[in-house]
């Protein structure tokens, strides 16, 4: 009977090390897309503020026009 117990409980162990690996890629691929997507969405803002006909920027954590009032 114990030894049932024991081939059960490694064949547990076994499958819950497996799914932590699978989310743990996934975890990953999420982290590298997102980081991707604010890359992508850092140069974006950066060739709008460029684009702005304002030479008036309010600098922050998002960049503002003084004139016209658009985020950047």
């Amino acid at each position: 009977m114990a030894s049932i117990r024991t081939k059960w409980v490694k064949l547990q162990l076994k499958a819950v090390r497996e799914q932590a690996s699978r989310l743990r890629e996934e975890r990953e691929s999420l982290v590298k897309t997102y980081e991707q997507q604010l890359t992508l969405l850092e140069e974006r803002r950066k060739q709008l503020a460029q684009e702005c006909p304002h030479d008036n920027m309010l600098y922050g954590l998002y960049n503002q026009c003084a004139d016209c009032g658009e985020w950047f």
